[in-house]
């Protein structure tokens, strides 16, 4: 008896398209790509890369934009000049 198993899982046809043709460029198919991934994982005891969220929802990014959306209601730092008179300054 063979002391491999079988995954299976469903990916998006276009990211798996994607990913074929990245791993085709470096010398792998997925098979081998996530092997390395699965012996890294236990390995390492952790994803071998950063998880990382879109930082526009970071809670800094979100502080900023409300400033900035309150300053903007208020008039503040808003650029009042026509895009003639910003190219003349850059000439300048």
């Amino acid at each position: 008896m063979s002391d491999t198993a079988t995954v299976t899982f469903r990916l998006d046809k276009n990211l798996k398209e994607q990913a074929d043709r990245t791993l085709d460029e470096i010398g792998m198919n997925m098979t081998t790509a996530l092997t390395v991934f699965i012996k890294t994982l236990v390995r390492q005891n952790r994803i071998p890369f950063d998880v990382i969220g879109d930082r526009f929802y970071d809670e800094s990014n979100q502080q900023w934009l409300r400033e900035s959306l309150t300053d903007a209601r208020a008039g503040r730092g808003l650029v009042t000049k026509s895009m003639d008179e910003l190219e003349a300054m850059a000439g300048d």
